[in-house]
């Protein structure tokens, strides 16, 4: 669902990062914790586990443990082999999870998967020679069911574990597969957040047996099971289950179907199930290691120790990226924001000096006392609070050596502050208080008040504020409800003043400002603006009002302003429209310096590359002139209060830019933090914890004890030593919460090259004679540049042989847009045939197989129907997708007399009320006239821009967010029938906190829940269909959409007798 902050999709994916910057070890080895994912060697005798992205082997009794994966890459996921001499498991030193296969005595790592795609290890066969893995990479084009998902889980393949070709298994997303002679345990993957606790719904992983004909489900629905494990008979499965609450082990008779409860921990989920062959177990439980010997009752806490030296916790990176900078009147010192603390920069002499050391974030800096000191935001004590740094001498620049005294200038009890804003003359600083109330603190007195309560401000952290020229008249956004933004002004100097709608035009509008003489106010608006197809804004404009009926007429008769500008009139505010400008890009800052409106955006251009210009506009003659161009973007924007400099920080560069001559100059910086890992995310941790608790959408935190768990996960701090274990750490406790939209991602960091593999557009398998293509994906490569057809062998790429799946990866990998020679054979023909084409990326293979994925289905309904029923797809809840489905169903299905809308595996977005009122289109069958030619057929006017015939919605338990609130307005308004699995409650917003102590590290918040309108809660709430159809593993397999079939049947009932 849309936030202003950010809107939700799950995201589980590895960020580019640099290694030095973000790979840190733990302080003590001896105090080992976060140990995850141990696994025990088949024997028993062996363990192995998972702690600061590496792997270690220990006895299984525990004791010293020897790291067998470097330090400088991430590795997860260890396998036994049957004997016990290997140990496969994934590691992502090209960038991807890759699966390798090394010697558990340490040697060489064979690496196995060569695609750039996650792949990772599942299980060693019988005789240990081969490999079954999950992979990424495009399946069989049958069974295709979780194409829509987005492959987020991979499909199942086996390999030798000397490398080489790979034969597909089943084409099913297992997260977890566990082969036992011919049989096969699998876990089914979770519709959220891996990590999510306690959710009763049909989005939890449950566990299913395949004998090698059918496929039985083991665990129930609505219940969580996770990590099947074998006996070494077979005839027992222990695996992970929430049946009692929280995640504990079980063990299933298979023969009777008898379930036992081994351990009943409370209050903590146990992870990493893990079995020998005489039915030892172990498992991590809060971040320890346990084991359970076989035919005992009590498990055992394992002490193991990392035999690791810890290297100095001792920044050593320098950073060139900041998320604030404030630039002083000349740009002669620049004050820059990066990982939470502040920079001085002097672009002349190139001098930089760290001027806060503080973990915690700092922020938002502000020149104060005639450039003397800054005021600050500063998380130190928890809440952000305002502070001062001055100068001991006030000549000095910042960045200059010489003393600096920080102190405290307002702290208020259990709130934070945010944005604050000085006055011109320096005397008052206007601020937010949790996000939502408006404060003016007086700095003489050191006294503060309440200028606008919370209630003016629903939304959390949209409040924006801008003093006058006369330091009296404060212009604000304030939301009359949830839906609405407007513009207000306050008299601060009026202890009784309310703020005064002054925008009143039912858009949204934001970021005011003033100009210099306080003749005009100024806003960015939606109003005038450019729609969507789904009649949402694409761009905002600039709306200015006169603040004076004076500055009007002055204005009018080209007068110049009086000495102490205009101040603000709140009535008569008629007819005092000054400004409207449509920019040609995103608007990064504007300033009015008499007629004149000096502003920069940013435009794109080509190949997605964007420019920065500036441009000055005549307000009395219209005219706009530009000041400049070809500047690169993105970069952080400002103008100077004189409108003559422009100032742009990019990535290591300053550049500053005069305006009346368009000259450049640049210069690089580089700011030297000095900083501790874990002093950073200790900081991190609690900046989040603390936001969870501040934003979290219900007071009681959904009836979780917040700060015991919050207490719990933070002793394991020390055990982390990257920020992939962080965001998985964050999102096991995000997961307590039980709702939706939580996560927790952090960037992985990887040594070499990333792996970037390339698209011919087809599918293939190994065969005996090499690689064989076994279908084309419409719309590819392939399919569009030759006529090789499915059965051809490709014997080489631009002349080198291709033996076998893994070459070929390695033959596309950085081959991204790259025309490339492929030599052919084609079926029953002794000639090769030569073909030159371009390849693509991924996400043009992906793009590709959605909308094959989506045809195959609408050719199924229309063939099942005998082409009376339309069918269309949406992904997601946007724009884009509203207009690909406006145009399918007006379009080319216009003439269906009923509409399948699918919207299974959609990951939300906002268009749930737009997508309704399509569908809800009033035809003649509702009484409703129509336009009728003399000739042709006649249509209600609602028919140019809505369906106004009969419609089914599919749905499965991932459709998520909005695409879980549409289903539910759809039944509300009674507009047609349900029908698929039974949907969980997903309805809140989102707030995503992207880390600036972390760069790269983000966590996911609920901070608005979506109410019925009994006043309940969608969040988890399940949706039962009207028609519930399952779609079982079996079904995937073999191909078949009964949900869909069941749909049609649905829809053909809708119809009328004369249409039937």
């Amino acid at each position: 669902m849309r936030s202003s902050c950010r809107l939700a999709t799950l995201l589980f994916s590895s960020l580019l990062c640099s290694p030095l910057l973000l790979w840190l070890p733990a302080s003590v080895a001896a105090d080992a914790l976060w140990l995850r994912e141990p696994a025990l060697s088949p024997d028993g005798k062996q363990l192995t586990f998972t702690w600061q992205g590496r792997i270690f082997v220990a006895s299984a009794e525990g004791g010293p443990a020897t790291a067998l994966t470097g330090s400088d890459y991430l590795s997860q996921r260890p396998v036994w082999s049957p004997d016990g001499k290997r140990l496969a498991f994934a590691a992502n030193l090209y960038g991807n999870e890759d699966v390798f296969v090394v010697p558990t005595s340490g040697g060489e790592m064979v690496r196995l998967t060569r695609d750039s795609r996650t792949d990772l290890p599942q299980a060693f066969s019988a005789d240990g020679k081969r490999l079954l893995l999950s992979s990424q990479r495009p399946g069989s084009p049958d069974a295709d069911h979780f194409v829509a998902e987005g492959y987020q889980w991979g499909e199942l393949y086996w390999t030798p574990i000397s490398g080489g070709t790979l034969q597909a298994d089943l084409p099913l997303p297992a997260t977890l597969a566990r082969p036992h002679g011919k049989l096969l345990a699998y876990q089914m993957p979770t519709a959220d957040q891996p990590f999510r606790k306690h959710q009763h719904s049909f989005a939890v992983p449950r566990l299913w047996l395949f004998d090698g004909k059918q496929h039985k489900q083991l665990t129930e629905d609505r219940v969580a099971a996770t990590d099947p494990v074998w006996s070494d008979q077979g005839d027992t499965l222990f695996y992970l289950s929430e049946r009692s609450g929280d995640f504990n082990v079980w063990r299933r008779d298979l023969a009777s179907g008898k379930e036992q409860q081994l351990t009943h921990y409370q209050g903590h989920p146990v992870r990493g199930l893990s079995a020998s062959r005489n039915g030892d177990l172990v498992w991590s439980w809060l971040g320890e290691l346990y084991r359970l010997d076989a035919g005992s009752s009590e498990p055992r806490k394992l002490i193991l120790t990392p035999q690791v030296a810890s290297a100095p916790d001792e920044a050593s990176e320098a950073l060139t990226l900041a998320d604030e900078a404030l630039v002083s009147e000349e740009a002669d010192e620049l004050i820059l924001v990066s990982e939470g603390n502040l920079f001085a920069v002097d672009p002349e002499r190139e001098r930089v000096r760290q001027l806060t050391r503080d973990p915690s974030e700092q922020s938002s800096p502000l020149f104060a006392e005639q450039g003397r000191a800054l005021i600050y935001l500063s998380e130190q004590q928890g809440h952000a609070a305002l502070y001062r740094l001055r100068k001991g001498d006030p000549d000095l620049l910042f960045s200059d050596p010489g003393t600096l005294t920080e102190s405290l200038l307002l702290a208020i009890p259990d709130k934070g502050i945010s944005r604050p804003v000085l006055s011109p003359d320096g005397k008052q600083l206007a601020f937010v208080v949790d996000g939502q109330a408006i404060h003016l603190l007086d700095l003489a007195s050191n006294k503060q008040r309440e200028l606008v309560p919370a209630s003016f401000n629903p939304s959390r952290h949209e409040v924006h504020l801008a003093f006058a020229p006369d330091s009296r008249h404060l212009a604000l956004t304030f939301r009359p409800d949830a839906a609405e933004q407007e513009i207000a002004v306050i008299d601060t100097a009026n202890p009784k003043a309310k703020p005064v709608n002054v925008s009143l035009n039912g858009y949204q509008d934001g970021q005011p400002s003033w100009s210099q003489d306080g003749a005009i106010l100024y806003w960015q608006s939606t109003r005038f603006g450019a729609l969507g197809p789904d009649g949402e804004p694409l761009v905002t404009n600039l709306l200015g009002i006169y603040s004076s009926r004076a500055a009007r007429a002055d204005a009018m008769a080209e007068l110049d302003p009086p000495k102490g500008g205009y101040g603000f009139e709140s009535d008569r505010l008629n007819h005092r429209e000054a400004l409207l400008l449509q920019p040609t890009g995103t608007l990064l800052a504007s300033r009015i310096i008499g007629d004149q409106l000096i502003y920069l955006v940013e435009e794109m251009g080509v190949n997605s590359e964007s420019e920065i210009k500036g441009y000055s506009l005549d307000l009395r003659k219209g005219k706009t002139r530009e000041l400049f161009g070809e500047q690169p973007g993105p970069a952080l924007a400002s103008l100077n209060q004189q409108g003559t400099l422009a100032t742009l920080v990019r990535d290591g560069e300053i550049t500053r830019i005069h305006l009346d001559s368009g000259d450049a100059t640049s210069a690089p910086f580089a700011l030297q933090p000095t900083g501790r890992w874990q002093e950073r995310m200790t900081a991190a941790f609690d900046q989040i914890a603390r936001l969870t608790r501040d934003e979290f959408y219900l007071d009681d935190m959904n009836g979780v004890n917040w700060d015991s768990y919050v207490a719990a996960y933070r002793r394991l701090l020390p055990g982390i030593g990257n920020p992939r274990d962080f965001g998985n750490l964050l999102a096991e406790l995000a997961g307590e919460l039980n709702v939706s939209h939580t996560w927790g991602n952090g960037p992985a960091p990887f040594p070499r090259m990333a792996d970037e593999t390339a698209s011919l557009g087809g599918y293939w398998q190994d065969g005996e004679q090499g690689v064989e293509l076994t279908a084309l994906l419409s719309g590819g490569p392939l399919d569009q540049e030759s006529d090789i057809a499915p059965g051809a062998r490709l014997l080489a790429i631009n002349g080198s042989p291709i033996a076998n799946q893994a070459e070929l990866d390695r033959a596309l990998n950085h081959q991204v847009d790259a025309r490339l020679a492929l030599t052919f054979q084609q079926a029953g023909n002794k000639q090769t045939d030569e073909v030159v084409l371009t390849a693509i990326d991924k996400q043009q293979e992906y793009q590709l197989q959605q909308a094959s994925w989506i045809e195959k289905r609408r050719e199924q309904v229309a063939r099942l129907s005998g082409g009376r029923v339309g069918y269309v797809y949406l992904p997601a809840m946007n724009s884009e997708v509203y207009d690909t489905v406006v145009a399918d169903a007006l379009g080319r299905q216009r003439n269906r007399d009923a509409l399948i809308v699918d919207v299974r595996f959609n990951s939300g977005g906002y268009l749930a009320n737009t997508l309704v009122e399509f569908l809800t289109g009033s035809g003649s069958t509702k009484g409703m006239g129509s336009s009728w030619p003399r000739q042709g057929k006649g249509e209600t006017d609602a028919a140019t821009r809505q369906w106004t015939k009969p419609s089914v919605v599919l749905v499965n338990a991932a459709s998520y967010s909005e695409g879980s609130a549409f289903p539910e307005y759809y039944r509300a308004l009674k507009v047609g029938p349900i029908v698929g699995d039974p949907v969980p409650g997903t309805g809140t917003m989102v707030y995503n906190h992207d880390s600036r102590l972390i760069p790269g590290l983000a966590y996911g918040i609920p901070t608005l829940g979506l109410r019925k309108p009994d006043g309940t809660f969608y969040e988890n709430q399940e949706l039962i269909p009207d028609l519930q159809v399952p779609l079982t593993p079996a079904d995937m397999v073999a191909g078949r959409d009964p949900q869909l079939e069941a749909a049609v049947q649905a829809a053909l009932k809708q119809l009328p007798a004369s249409a039937k």
